[in-house]
C-alpha cells in the first residue's frame, strides 16, 4: 500500500475507495475517486509504473478481502498504520516527496502539479487541455520518474 501511495502521489482517500473497474493496466494509470472541489471534479488520474500494477492488483485483493468480512479500510486506519512505523509520516508526505523527487530531476512545475491532480486557477485554457491529456502525462511520468 505504501509504495503506491508513493509512486503514484494518489491522496489516501482515493486510494481506499479505489476499485477494480477503475484501473487500466495497459496504460499504467487508475482513476482515484476522491472528494469533490471547486477545482476537481473528485475523480483523478494517478499513474504508476508498469512494473508496479501487480502491487495494486494485490492491494484491491485485500482490501475486498476486508469488505467481504464488513471490515472497511479506511483513511483513518491507513493514518494509524503509517504513525505505527514513524511517528513523523503523515498522509501527504508522499505527494510531497514525489513533487519534490519530480522537481530534482527537472519536472516543470504545471506537469508536477498536474501529475497531483491540482489544476491552478492561472492557467489558460489551451495549457490546461493539454495538462488533462493523460498520454502527455504518461510520457512525463515516465520521463521523471525518480526511482
Amino acid at each position: 500500500m505504501f509504495s503506491i501511495l508513493i509512486y503514484s502521489g494518489v491522496r489516501i482517500g482515493g486510494l481506499v475507495k479505489l476499485n477494480e473497474k477503475n484501473i487500466d493496466y495497459e496504460k499504467g494509470l487508475f482513476v482515484a475517486q476522491e472528494k469533490k472541489t471547486k477545482n476537481s471534479s473528485g475523480f483523478n488520474t494517478s499513474f504508476l509504473p508498469r512494473k508496479f500494477m501487480p502491487e495494486l492488483t494485490s492491494f484491491i485483493k485485500m482490501k475486498d478481502r476486508y469488505e467481504e468480512r464488513v471490515i472497511q479500510i479506511s483513511t483513518k486506519q491507513v493514518r494509524k498504520r503509517l504513525k505505527k512505523y514513524r511517528e513523523k509520516w503523515y498522509p501527504h508526505l508522499f505527494r510531497h516527496t514525489i513533487r519534490y523527487l519530480w522537481h530534482k530531476k527537472g519536472m516543470p512545475k504545471p506537469e508536477g502539479t498536474a501529475l497531483l491532480n491540482h489544476m491552478p486557477k492561472d492557467v489558460d485554457e489551451v495549457y490546461l487541455r493539454m495538462l488533462r491529456n493523460r498520454k502527455y502525462l504518461r510520457k512525463q511520468y515516465d520521463k521523471y520518474f525518480p526511482y
